[in-house]
């Protein structure tokens, strides 16, 4: 039997060793346990600490405070993930919150936008509706509806109604307007950068409005209305065959119809100097009718030109002014048709015979064919503004406005005279002052003199 020392061991040393054997083994115990509770670990560890050297408690007490260092990492990193994931999520709230904000702020400029194009479309019905002027339309409507739609990123709807506002003046009849509009307010508008496609749609609305003229002006021809079916024809492309007719009907039918003391159009030349994309009819006064030729005298001085480029004894045969009638004048103001039927006229200047298709009045012819009424002449805007006809400007007031009114005070008739001066001779032409009579003293070189041309017409 195996002796038990435990008898002859003092009572104190005996309650040591129960406690150490206790504090080891419940400290193993926890240990072996693997738990994740930091307190347990940190009892096992105050436990180890009172048993140094007490088996391998020193072991043991080095996994129990790796045990523990491991915890509190965890602990740690537990911690700051806490706080990364409240940190994102505050962001996340922040971000919806700024979010929701500016949402609302888009709303809000997104209503006050709504209302703001609404009205600006209402502005281009009521405007539509109005029977105010351009000018007053454009004050009370146009400018404040274009100036919000632009604004508001929508230059494409200023595009389109100002297209549908250039078909509307041709709905009207209103065809300068609608030619002006689209060069003023469409290609120059400094607001629109006109793109491929939409020069395509200026196309198609300049192509509607001359549908409109042709369909006008065809009516107009069918009723009779010559004159103003010429006028709208000259819109066109008179080149066109069967515009071409039309205008050769209008010019012929015309005449065919009037009498002496008419007025009548045929051929034509520069005369208001704003047109620009053609020129406009020759205004002539039906002075003779013989059968179907008829005799005209120009309504207005449409030129100038010298009598003669020298101060040479002139005759109306050797004259400068006469080869420019019948040479560079005739080319510019008549087209093929016309020519045909301009007769070439036998002229006696003085006994004289010249074979011309364009000449000027004699004194006896200007005695004989022009009343009172037309002897007194005004110039052409051409003939006052580019040829400096000579003049005198009359000036009256139209709805508050002032107008200048130009007479010719030296129109050239086709007769000369001559005056002796210290053994010099000096050459004049015979013109007509703003009296309407016929004097000389008009030197054969000015060029100032006012030009009335007059023709014969052959019209079948």
């Amino acid at each position: 039997m195996k002796k038990d020392n435990s008898t002859n061991m003092p009572e104190g040393a005996k309650q040591v060793e129960i406690n150490e054997a206790e504090f080891y083994n419940e400290a193993k115990q926890i240990l072996e346990a693997e738990s994740s509770n930091l307190a347990l670990y940190k009892k096992a560890q105050e436990l180890l600490e009172q048993i140094s050297g007490y088996k391998n408690s020193s072991k043991l007490l080095q996994e129990c405070n790796d045990k523990i260092l491991a915890l509190n990492l965890k602990k740690d990193e537990a911690k700051r993930k806490k706080k990364s994931l409240l940190r994102n999520i505050l962001i996340a709230v922040a971000v919806i919150v700024v979010g929701l904000l500016a949402a609302s702020a888009v709303m809000t400029q997104n209503s006050a936008d709504t209302e703001k194009y609404e009205k600006a479309l209402q502005l281009l019905e009521e405007a539509k509706a109005s029977d105010l002027s351009e000018k007053d339309l454009k004050k009370k409507f146009y400018n404040e509806a274009y100036s919000t739609l632009n604004k508001l990123g929508r230059a494409d709807v200023v595009f389109n109604n100002r297209i549908d506002r250039v078909k509307a003046f041709g709905d009207k009849g209103r065809y300068d307007e609608a030619f002006s509009f689209i060069t003023t307010d469409i290609r120059k508008d400094d607001e629109a950068v006109l793109t491929l496609e939409q020069e395509a749609v200026i196309d198609e609305a300049i192509a509607y409005v001359n549908s409109k003229i042709l369909e006008d002006a065809n009516a107009k021809l069918a009723a009779k209305n010559y004159y103003a079916a010429l006028d709208l024809y000259r819109y066109l492309d008179v080149t066109d065959p069967a515009i071409s007719d039309s205008v050769e009907k209008c010019q012929t039918e015309s005449i065919k119809s009037s009498n002496v003391g008419d007025i009548v159009r045929f051929g034509t030349y520069e005369i208001n100097c704003t047109t620009g994309n053609f020129d406009e009819d020759i205004e002539w006064i039906v002075v003779a009718k013989e059968g179907n030729q008829y005799m005209l005298v120009s309504k207005y001085v449409i030129d100038s030109h010298c009598f003669n480029a020298t101060n040479v004894d002139t005759t109306w045969e050797t004259s400068s002014v006469r080869t420019w009638l019948n040479g560079e004048f005739v080319q510019k103001a008549f087209n093929a048709d016309e020519l045909e039927r301009l007769n070439t006229t036998s002229v006696d200047t003085n006994g004289k015979k010249t074979e011309d298709k364009v000449f000027l009045l004699s004194k006896a012819e200007f005695d004989q064919y022009l009343t009172d009424k037309t002897k007194v002449v005004l110039n052409t805007t051409y003939a006052s503004t580019i040829k400096k006809v000579s003049r005198y400007d009359e000036e009256t007031k139209v709805d508050g406005q002032r107008v200048i009114t130009s007479y010719s005070t030296a129109w050239l008739l086709r007769d000369v005279t001559s005056t002796t001066v210290e053994n010099s001779v000096n050459y004049q032409a015979l013109t007509v002052n703003n009296k309407g009579v016929a004097e000389g003293g008009h030197d054969v070189t000015k060029s100032d003199a006012g030009i009335r041309p007059v023709i014969w017409v052959t019209i079948k």
